[in-house]
């Protein structure tokens, strides 16, 4: 009842905000929630319908494809690699935000932007990588596509990163769990770990690799220290 009580008053008709960002905002993030409940308690469809429309809620454009790149450190010939694509409604390359050349900031915005990036550095640093578990490892942190374009990303709010880890799970929940249904759920959580800068959400998608990652070979042992 609650959750019907929600999507009536912010999903079907316009929420009674003045800030049209604070009502698309809300409206995903309800869309969202009920996405999660439906897949927790099994319902029919366990979500998608509802991640869908809370993509389509909060513009945020998904691509799903493949493109040439290299996995290992030694691979001379560059091979069919899946590749996750997200755009949001307004799109600010990531590197442009985490840049360290700040101009014309106050000293109260660079102490602001200090304290983010230290925080963001916390964050990065609960990432287990290859070569911290063994000096032998022959992966690649992340996949180097061969295309400039596809190694860049754009910057994702918190809920566009939420809103792509329930298409992970979604994945899950339509396909059985093999090697190819791993891939498919490895490209999301690659564009997802793209960015460090929520605790929640870095964890949740270190924890679900983490589990992808005990079923292969190379990863194993990254996964269990993970």
């Amino acid at each position: 009842e609650m959750f019907s009580r929600c999507l009536s008053s912010f999903c079907e008709k316009t929420a009674g905000f003045e800030d049209e960002n604070r009502n698309v905002h809300i409206s995903a993030s309800v869309e969202l929630e009920w996405g999660l409940a439906q897949h927790h308690y099994r319902k029919l469809g366990r979500g998608k319908k509802s991640f869908n429309k809370a993509l389509s809620i909060n513009h945020l454009d998904v691509e799903v494809t493949g493109a040439e790149g290299k996995r290992t450190k030694y691979q001379k010939k560059a091979t069919a690699q899946y590749l996750v694509r997200a755009k949001p409604a307004i799109a600010v390359p990531y590197a442009e935000i985490n840049d360290d050349a700040q101009i014309n900031t106050s000293d109260k915005e660079e102490g602001e932007n200090a304290t983010t990036k230290g925080a963001n550095a916390h964050i990065e640093a609960q990432m287990i990588k290859h070569d911290d578990v063994s000096d032998d490892a022959i992966l690649l942190e992340k996949i180097k596509f061969e295309k400039d374009g596809d190694n860049e990303h754009y910057t994702l709010s918190i809920l566009d990163q939420s809103i792509l880890l329930a298409l992970c799970l979604d994945v899950k929940n339509d396909n059985p769990m093999d090697g190819l249904t791993g891939e498919q759920m490895g490209g999301y959580l690659a564009r997802v770990l793209n960015q460090h800068d929520d605790w929640m959400v870095y964890a949740t998608a270190l924890l679900e690799r983490a589990w992808l990652e005990c079923e292969r070979t190379h990863g194993r042992e990254r996964a269990i220290l993970q």
